[in-house]
């Protein structure tokens, strides 16, 4: 069915150039989505407790480690707390809003954790494993000082993020492993194998 388009609300602006139909498909869609508000004690939560997220937060905008920060946390198909602390950007000095729209890193991360567990599922990793078990190429990986590590990498410590990988991508000063990544032209390998093989010569953080 084609409904009047000739107006729009703020939070449909993205939207005009959609023709008609599309429109409210999509606001049908949406409010399919949307989960109720509730209050923290109608799911178990304390409100009393939650006011900490917002003075955390508030913190670090106010020591400038941040710009703004909005935030939204649900149980059982209720919002039961939200905020919008600070500003869109320090330059233009616009708050943010709770539908302030943000640059979202990382997001291979949900994607490669589901891929793995259905993996596990079938019973092809373990997290005790050692990583080399399924990536030889890490059997010989050395730590920072250059002497071997107490114990091999395993697929736990790959999963959670404390195997002693870096990234190497500038988000912070380069520390030497970061470094070693950089000289092996671990950005730069043609292709996942070849990536890998240049991350296991470069040493472990930790």
């Amino acid at each position: 069915m084609i409904k009047d388009c000739s107006r729009h609300d703020k939070h449909e602006a993205f939207l005009t150039s959609l023709p008609c139909y599309e429109i409210s498909s999509h606001r049908e869609r949406v409010a399919k989505l949307m989960l109720d508000l509730g209050s923290p004690e109608d799911v178990g939560l304390s409100a009393r407790g939650l006011t900490k997220i917002d003075e955390t937060l508030t913190g670090f905008v106010v020591a400038g480690e941040i710009a703004g920060v909005v935030t939204a946390l649900a149980r059982d198909g209720k919002v039961v707390h939200r905020s919008a602390i600070g500003l869109k950007d320090i330059a233009g000095g616009e708050p943010v809003s709770f539908d302030t729209i943000f640059r979202i890193y990382s997001m291979t991360k949900p994607v490669t954790a589901v891929a793995m567990m259905l993996l596990y599922e079938q019973g092809l990793w373990s997290p005790a494993e050692p990583i080399a078990k399924h990536l030889p190429e890490f059997a010989g990986v050395k730590g920072p000082d250059g002497a071997a590590p107490d114990h091999p990498p395993t697929m736990d410590e790959l999963m959670t993020h404390t195997a002693g990988f870096g990234y190497a991508i500038g988000l912070s000063p380069f520390d030497d492993v970061d470094k070693a990544y950089i000289d092996a032209g671990v950005w730069d390998a043609d292709g996942l194998a070849e990536m890998s093989r240049r991350v296991a010569s470069a040493p472990l953080a930790y």
